[in-house]
């Protein structure tokens, strides 16, 4: 079964914000961008808001910090 994309599009995950988390594909978008970083975000996919991040705003953020910071968000 096809899992729904938690960005609110209606559309399935495999065909909307899924590339952007797999690195198949960037957004083409920003309204996209910003879509795929709140899948990446309820998904727990913090590798893709690392890479999404702009370079010159990554100091101090990783994917271990991420996790940590999200562990009890629901």
């Amino acid at each position: 079964m096809l899992q729904q994309c938690p960005c609110g599009s209606g559309d399935v995950l495999e065909s909307c914000c899924g590339p952007a988390l797999d690195g198949t594909a960037w957004p083409v978008s920003a309204e996209a961008l910003m879509r795929s970083r709140y899948t990446a975000y309820a998904l727990q996919r913090y590798e893709w808001l690392l890479e999404s991040t702009h370079p010159d705003y990554r100091d101090g953020i990783s994917v271990e910090k991420l996790a940590e910071q999200g562990k009890d968000v629901t």
